[in-house]
């Protein structure tokens, strides 16, 4: 619950921060597939788009995570989990009142893969970029760019964009697990590393009452 988190961001804000920041935004790259990446090498337009788009894409995930996650999905997560999420961002400030760990980045952090996996297999992760780009920031930033960028937007497709990975996860219920505790899920970590999970990536042992 929330003593858990908070020890955890009071101990860990670096790994913590590098994690919310540095690992979102190298893990950002491997949501292009190759035919987008193939299409900028070969075309000065291509090339231009990639780069507008991969410029916003980070702060798109978050946006539209968080929105899903506050208003579509409230009342669903387990609250000690939301509690502990809490304790992270509480402990992490008490450690360094300057720290980028928030529960934005948080909810991204957990969350945003799955919500990325169902725009993706929904046939909805187009539109929402698209959305996102004219309004928002996103819209400040086409306003900024050059003329032919909107014109340029309607050369995405669907298939430019990826899930790069998928979990396994398990269900242990019944005699199986602990019976005062609940059922117990699960799921391995098979995302990109980024280059950075691999170096803070930490084990917590739950001991329930």
């Amino acid at each position: 619950g929330y003593q858990m988190g908070f020890l955890h961001g009071y101990m860990l804000e670096n790994s913590t921060s590098i994690m919310a920041t540095d690992y979102l935004d190298h893990f950002i790259p491997s949501m292009i597939s190759w035919k987008f990446d193939k299409k900028a090498s070969a075309s000065p337009k291509y090339a231009k788009l990639y780069d507008f788009v991969t410029s916003l894409i980070g702060d798109f995930l978050m946006d539209k995570s968080v929105k899903s996650f506050n208003n579509e999905l409230a009342g669903t997560f387990p609250e000690p989990l939301l509690q502990e999420m809490q304790g992270i961002v509480d402990g992490a400030k008490a450690a360094n009142p300057a720290t980028v760990v928030s529960m934005d980045r948080l909810i991204t952090l957990n969350y945003g893969m799955d919500f990325l996996s169902t725009q993706v297999f929904g046939g909805g992760l187009l539109g929402h970029l698209k959305d996102y780009i004219r309004t928002a920031k996103g819209g400040k930033l086409l306003q900024e760019a050059d003329d032919d960028m909107v014109e340029l937007l309607e050369l995405l497709e669907a298939d430019f964009f990826t899930v790069p990975a998928f979990c396994d996860a398990f269900v242990a219920t019944g005699d199986s697990h602990v019976p005062s505790s609940g059922p117990v899920y699960a799921r391995s970590f098979q995302l990109p590393t980024a280059g950075y999970f691999q170096d803070y990536q930490t084990m917590f042992i739950y001991m329930p009452s």
